[in-house]
């Protein structure tokens, strides 16, 4: 009778071998494309600000229409269009129109003018945090 057969690592498992290689040639051709597919990436700005000051800015009596805006007396004016999702806040506060234009026209601070690109739409109106009567 024969003695059984003693085999070596290499013998046991050829195909697992070739399975841990084939994923480890995944792995390394992933961690080559990864940057070629993120530098494909084309970023787009969807929105843009306007910083202003309440003394420069002439906001409108009631939201709706358009507002002129612009960041300094000799820059160029923008007419941007008020919407029914337009947002005003005092810093992180949300507050009505009524609030925010009560609150700067009582002194000078700085406004943060947020619109779309595309449409020109105005998306946020914003007082500096440190505005008096933000909590209200």
């Amino acid at each position: 009778m024969n003695p059984p057969r003693v085999l070596t690592h290499s013998q046991r498992r050829p195909a697992a071998r070739g399975l841990r290689r084939a994923c480890l040639v995944a792995v390394l051709a992933g961690g080559l494309a990864a940057p070629l597919a993120f530098a494909q990436l084309r970023l787009e700005n969807i929105e843009q600000c306007i910083e202003s000051s309440s003394d420069v800015l002439s906001l409108p009596a009631a939201a709706g229409g358009t507002l002129t805006a612009r960041a300094c007396l000799a820059c160029d004016s923008q007419r941007l269009d008020f919407s029914s999702d337009t947002r005003y806040f005092i810093g992180d506060t949300q507050v009505s129109y009524a609030r925010l234009r009560a609150v700067a026209s009582a002194r000078p601070m700085s406004v943060y003018v947020f619109y779309q690109t595309g449409t020109r739409n105005l998306t946020r109106l914003r007082l500096d945090a440190g505005a008096d009567g933000a909590s209200q």
